[in-house]
């Protein structure tokens, strides 16, 4: 193989390999906020509260029917989904929010089981 196709091939695999690896790193930095604002968010603390700990949501559901995949009832008017780029351990969750834009209820979604925290 010509030097410079040997030089370009490396290159490329170099690079690969550092886009790989930040994205895991960044994954396993998610995974870490999540898991810990996950336990300090309770039912009734304020949407603000929430964005705080987790920061802006990986996506939003909402009570419109066609709103998502997860569409919310009862007393769900929003949803907000938080899941890092790549699983790395850290399942998702999601945080319900009344018409008043506190917390109604929380789910960690575990790969075994989907219990929601206010049981």
């Amino acid at each position: 193989m010509p030097p410079t196709i040997k030089l370009i091939t490396l290159s490329a695999t170099l690079g690969i390999a550092g886009v790989v690896t930040g994205l895991g790193a960044w994954s396993v930095h998610l995974d870490r906020r999540y898991a810990a604002a996950y336990e300090i968010i309770q039912l009734g603390d304020s949407m603000a509260t929430v964005i705080h700990h987790f920061g802006q949501p990986t996506a939003v559901d909402s009570h419109v029917p066609g709103s998502g995949k997860y569409r919310c009832v009862d007393r769900c008017w929003l949803r907000f989904w938080y899941s890092p780029p790549i699983g790395a351990g850290f399942d998702p969750v999601a945080v319900d929010f009344d018409s008043q834009q506190t917390v109604v209820d929380k789910f960690h979604f575990d790969s075994r089981v989907v219990a929601p925290d206010n049981r």
